[in-house]
């Protein structure tokens, strides 16, 4: 790009590495939330763009968004060095990923290329941990089950090869049927969790009803007509100018004084060296002005109070707290964590529930199939194998037999070798994906909110203070937001109910949801009387209702 000036343009302009340069890719490719992958970056520069005109109610319109642009400092020195003899010596080369033409040119092409990929895996994955789940359970009532029973008496093994068996049939104990039915107790829980997770969807009339009552629980008057829409989205825009007003008005006071404070301390340094001679062509001495660090970009909800509304301009409705909007299933969802491709659907406030259960019986069932494999596969090339071979020719049968306990045939050693990896592989992650959750779970945090948490809790120790999260109400209520107040042990049981309580804790207490009956099942919204809501009052009394500020928390 050929510029006449430093910090001129209308697009938000960032400095790279040739390694961030690097990242640069992934970081698209990732669309790692709100523009966070700029915490990459170690040098940026941003370029605010013109204000607009403003509109005719008197207000200012918000900026509009800047394209972002990228320039690597190596590559400008080199082509500097190029262009000395020409007559453009700032020349300088800036990166801007294309925009699609499909999305209206807002997205870039690759996010969207991304998005539309991680949808169509979804069926793929599903079809994968299908076949993971029942070749596990093939591999233990094939494989496992004859080695788990007790060593072959040696009479059961003749009356056997003189009846002219194959096979020695598996003599069920009491040990059998003890892991059979810990077996079918998990492959039931980890089925209803897994069917619950992908088949519940965070959109429909079970999010109608939640945000109703979420907004009746806020003091907040949902908009019903067009007008009120229109009214909720401008009263939005001008509170967000506010809030970005506030931040440069804080932004501009801590600039202000910290410039006293470098004054003061420079008049401190001065008087403590009067009593040195000075010579008299010896310059005065002034105090640069400190300069404070740009504002950080931050994405709108991180700017939102605990309880406040806002508006998706996605998705173009009302947007309750602590819901995101979703680029991949394109809709609204209330306490959003993050989309799952392996389960094809994306992890909220309605099914987070059965994810924490999905993951806690896989889990279990991994760490259960890891301890029963190991010993087998330890014994899959050892000494035993071969002795459990001249046993079964012993006895007079034709291929190798299960004599010996936990010692695997030599035609079932891919089959186990498969097992005992994917069980510790796959534990291994879950132990980590679990933890994770279960911490987000017991501080009442979802993984989006994490890292604004962060960023807010390292921002308040900065200023000398401490950040508490708004929505954490104590461990054991944060547990029964998630699954109600049911004894924990009955809670991780098969179920297909609703949470129990709102997503979003009202004055530090949790708030339950309203009951429905039968008849209500497929309403658009629970009430006491059984009806649907309807707008209360005129069209004109809503709109002033919204204007004085009745509709704002």
């Amino acid at each position: 790009e050929r510029g006449k000036g430093e910090g001129t343009g209308t697009s938000t302009q960032r400095t790279l590495t040739v390694p961030q340069a690097i990242l640069l890719f992934y970081v698209h490719i990732l669309n790692f939330g709100e523009r966070r992958g700029t915490l990459l970056y170690c040098q940026y520069q941003e370029v605010v763009s013109q204000m607009a005109p403003p509109t005719q109610t008197g207000g200012a319109a918000p900026p509009a968004r800047p394209a972002p642009t990228y320039t690597i400092p190596i590559v400008n020195q080199l082509l500097r060095i190029f262009c000395r003899c020409c007559t453009t010596p700032n020349t300088k080369l800036v990166i801007r990923p294309p925009s699609c033409p499909l999305s209206g040119g807002g997205d870039n092409c690759c996010v969207m290329l991304v998005d539309i990929g991680v949808y169509l895996l979804g069926p793929i994955l599903i079809c994968l941990a299908s076949a993971i789940i029942f070749g596990l359970t093939h591999t233990f009532f094939y494989v496992m089950l004859p080695m788990l029973a007790s060593p072959v008496d040696p009479q059961i093994s003749k009356e056997a090869a003189n009846k002219g068996l194959e096979i020695i049939p598996v003599v069920y104990t009491k040990t059998i049927f003890m892991h059979i039915a810990f077996v079918f107790f998990l492959l039931v829980n980890v089925l209803h969790n897994y069917v619950l997770c992908v088949t519940t969807r965070n959109n429909g009339p079970a999010f109608d009803r939640v945000v109703r009552e979420l907004a009746e629980a806020t003091d907040y008057l949902y908009p019903e007509t067009e007008e009120e829409m229109v009214e909720s989205k401008r009263a939005y825009e001008q509170k967000m100018i506010a809030k970005g007003r506030a931040r440069r008005d804080m932004a501009r006071q801590r600039r202000q004084e910290a410039n006293v404070a470098a004054m003061t301390n420079a008049s401190n340094q001065q008087n403590g060296m009067g009593s040195k001679a000075s010579t008299p062509n010896q310059p005065a001495t002034n105090p640069k002005p400190a300069s404070a660090p740009p504002i950080p970009a931050m994405p709108a909800w991180m700017l939102m109070g605990a309880s406040e509304w806002g508006w998706c301009l996605k998705s173009n409705q009302p947007k309750p707290p602590r819901s995101h909007y979703d680029h991949v299933t394109k809709s609204l969802i209330l306490n959003m964590d993050h989309y799952c491709p392996w389960m094809f659907n994306t992890i909220g406030y309605l099914n987070y529930r059965y994810f924490c259960n999905f993951l806690f019986y896989v889990w279990v069932a991994m760490v259960y199939g890891s301890l029963l494999t190991a010993v087998p596969f330890s014994n899959m090339n050892g000494i035993r194998v071969r002795d459990q071979v001249k046993l079964s020719k012993e006895a007079g049968f034709k291929t190798a037999q299960h004599m010996l306990r936990m010692v695997p045939l030599p035609e079932d050693r891919t089959a186990l070798t498969f097992a005992f990896m994917l069980c510790l592989s796959i534990g291994i992650a879950i132990s980590v994906l679990g933890g994770f959750h279960m911490y987000f779970m017991f501080s009442a945090q979802t993984t989006i909110e994490f890292h604004g948490n962060f960023a807010k809790r390292r921002g308040a120790s900065k200023r000398g203070s401490k950040w508490n999260n708004p929505y954490s109400v104590g461990w054991r209520n944060n547990f029964r937001l998630v699954y109600g107040r049911q004894h924990p042990l009955l809670a991780i049981l098969p179920s297909s109910r609703e949470p129990q309580f709102l997503p979003v804790p009202i004055n530090g207490k949790l708030v339950r949801r309203q009951k429905r009956s039968k008849k209500e099942e497929g309403g658009a919204l629970a009430v006491p009387n059984g009806d649907d809501v309807q707008p209360t009052g005129s069209s004109d009394e809503r709109l002033n209702r919204r204007r004085t500020g009745a509709y704002a928390v």
